[in-house]
């Protein structure tokens, strides 16, 4: 497995991985669109300075990355995905070090992510690296991670 920064080349790979994502994420919110595709985001991410990709790929397919959001001295991670045959390898634990590495070696103070209240694997996988709740509503948890907690 190697792990590298996304480049434009990349784009179309993860608009693929984002639909997968979202559709994943039917299994806790019904209201999402069993036809929605993702088409030509992440070309556009990757054109903007604050926005960084970090990707795993195997043989050269990618099979997990890290989408982060870098805003003066906050962060967020906007989106984090692993194909299913890749999970349990521990592809999602580097990905999610690597960005809690980025925030300090950057001076950014806190990272933030948003999840499916009901996806208990996530916010265990978050909780694990010093992630706090700090909103909840019925379907979306905000948690963060802080230098200062």
């Amino acid at each position: 497995m190697k792990f590298r920064l996304a480049n434009i080349n990349d784009s179309d790979k993860l608009d693929i991985l984002l639909t997968k994502l979202i559709q994943d994420e039917r299994t806790y919110d019904d209201s999402i669109d069993p036809n929605f595709k993702v088409k030509g985001f992440y070309c556009n991410v990757l054109n903007m300075n604050n926005k960084i990709i970090y990707l795993c790929e195997l043989n050269d397919v990618i099979c997990g990355y890290i989408y982060l959001i870098v805003e003066d001295y906050t962060s967020k991670i906007d989106a984090l995905y692993v194909e299913e045959s890749f999970r349990g390898k521990g592809i999602g634990t580097k990905l999610i070090e690597w960005a809690l590495n980025y925030i300090n070696d950057n001076n950014i103070q806190s990272i933030t992510i948003n999840v499916m209240t009901e996806n208990q694997n996530a916010k265990k996988l978050y909780q694990k690296y010093g992630f706090k709740i700090i909103d909840e509503t019925e379907k979306r948890t905000c948690m963060k991670y802080s230098k200062n907690l």
